[in-house]
C-alpha cells in the first residue's frame, strides 16, 4: 500500500460494488452481490492485505458496470415522487430523502474513491 494510502484498488472497487447495490436496493431491487462483499467493505471495514479474500479485478469491473446499469434503468423507471420519500433509515440521518440519497451516491460518494483509485496508482508509480 504505497505510501500509507489506506483503501487500495481491490477494496475500493469491491466497495463501489457495494454501495451501487446499496442504492439498488433503495429502488426497491434485490441485492445482486455476494453478501460477504458487505462485510469486507461496508461501512466501518477495514481493508485487509490479503488481496485473495476480495474479487478479481475482472469480477469487481464486471459487477460494477452490471450495477450500475441496473441502478440508471431502476432509477429512470421510479416516479418523481420517489426522489421525496424518507431515504432508508440507515442513512436517513444524513439523506432525508431518495433524491438526496441518489445525488450523493452518483455525484460525491463514487467520484471520491474514483479519485483515490487514481491516487494509488500516483503513488504506486502508475500511469494516469
Amino acid at each position: 500500500m504505497p505510501a500509507g494510502i489506506r483503501n487500495h484498488p481491490a477494496w475500493t472497487l469491491t466497495h463501489l460494488c457495494v454501495a451501487s447495490d446499496f442504492s439498488l436496493q433503495a429502488t426497491g431491487e434485490a441485492s445482486k452481490i455476494p453478501q460477504e462483499w458487505f462485510a469486507l467493505t461496508g461501512p466501518g471495514s477495514v481493508p485487509v492485505l490479503d488481496r485473495g479474500v476480495y474479487p478479481s479485478l475482472h469480477e469487481a469491473l464486471a459487477t460494477l458496470t452490471s450495477l450500475h446499469e441496473k441502478v440508471s434503468a431502476a432509477l429512470a423507471a421510479k416516479p418523481m415522487s420517489f426522489y421525496d420519500e424518507p431515504s432508508p433509515e440507515l442513512l436517513r440521518a444524513f439523506l432525508p430523502t431518495n433524491g438526496q440519497l441518489v445525488t450523493f451516491m452518483l455525484c460525491s460518494h463514487e467520484p471520491n474513491h474514483l479519485g483515490q483509485l487514481l491516487a494509488w496508482r500516483r503513488a504506486a508509480g502508475l500511469a494516469n
